[in-house]
């Protein structure tokens, strides 16, 4: 090896035994803060879980097979879920926050707000479609506001 080789090489093995082992594993730990007090989430068909005061589910491993759906329902406090594991995650089926669907439009009245899902708004109380001012045609405006009121 002749010296100007060597003059590169050596600032190399210098860093190398420098930064000395590389071990990946401790940049890999990681604490969710996971309790593991309710167990494994594991379950093999659709199921329902409700939330606990505070929405913070503490389980040791979480796994949601392709083809399972598992729904939170939301609680008094209607706080957001807080899923927490101390192990594995996995998840190939579906996890629902959904609220409740609307209740059908009847009559003259307004529809009632639905629930939304975990940690959501409520939604708004539902309007109804008034005909008293439609005498515009596609493309044309209607009379407008000044002109109906003068």
């Amino acid at each position: 090896m002749n010296w100007s080789c060597l003059r590169k090489v050596i600032p190399v093995l210098l860093a190398i035994l420098t930064a000395g082992p590389m071990d990946p594993a401790p940049a890999a730990q990681f604490s969710s803060g996971s309790t593991g007090s309710l167990g494994a989430l594991a379950p093999a068909s659709n199921t329902t879980v409700v939330l606990p005061a505070d929405g913070i589910l503490h389980y040791t491993t979480v796994t949601i097979p392709a083809g399972v759906t598992v729904t939170f329902q939301r609680n008094a406090a209607n706080t957001p879920v807080t899923l927490l594991a101390q192990g594995d995650v996995s998840i190939a089926g579906t996890i629902s926050v959904k609220g409740d669907d609307a209740v059908p439009y009847s009559g003259d009245n307004p529809s009632p707000p639905s629930l939304g899902g975990p940690g959501g708004f409520a939604g708004g109380q539902g309007g109804t479609k008034s005909t008293s001012n439609n005498n515009g045609a596609a493309g044309q405006g209607g009379r407008g506001w000044r002109s109906r009121h003068l």
